[in-house]
């Protein structure tokens, strides 16, 4: 009952955080661009920034979900490797597919995760898999788990670093010609 109300919680933040995000351009706005006067490209760099802060954001909404879902663990081996090629990298990717038993039953998963180097565990390894209480068919591997912070903190950092280069960028790109010529 409890991961339900967080559940729902969570469902309400992201319901809510485009508001939030529309919230945070007008305070940018009325505080910032006040006191700046923002070179053309400022405003892009600005509004890059807050999409892929948002996107990041989300991302971590999404993991911190699927942590409160896929509570029990057990273990799960390896059974094989997937390899899908991916046109836009022209490069195969790699993903580890996973079986594990709950209550006399076995399941599989794919790692939602793929990568292009073999830096996933060996076939025949054993691995950490979360799954949903009462429904052990839905199941996360320990690998995604380990992944997805990487992932979100990349967005976030690149769309904070982008909206300070588009609110102070142009004094320091004119600061630095200036001290050129």
């Amino acid at each position: 009952m409890e991961n339900n109300v967080k559940s729902k919680l969570m469902i309400a933040f992201k319901l809510i955080s485009p508001i939030l995000l529309i919230l945070l351009l007008l305070a940018i706005h009325k505080y910032v661009f006040r006191y700046y006067q923002l070179w053309k490209y400022g405003y892009l760099l600005v509004l890059f920034g807050l999409l892929f802060s948002y996107i990041g954001i989300g991302f971590g909404i999404s993991s911190i979900v699927k942590k409160l879902r896929y509570t029990e663990p057990c273990m799960g081996k390896i059974i094989s490797i997937s390899e899908h090629w991916d046109e836009d990298e022209n490069c195969t990717t790699y993903s580890p597919v996973v079986q594990y038993r709950v209550d006399s039953e076995d399941y599989t998963v794919t790692s939602g995760f793929s990568t292009s180097k073999r830096e996933i565990p060996e076939i025949g390894e054993y691995v950490n898999v979360f799954y949903m209480k009462g429904h052990p068919a839905a199941s996360e591997l320990e690998f995604d788990r380990k992944i997805a912070p990487d992932f979100e903190l990349w967005f976030v950092v690149a769309g904070f670093i982008a909206i300070i280069v588009g609110v102070i960028g142009q004094d320091l790109l004119f600061s630095f010609i200036g001290s050129i010529f």
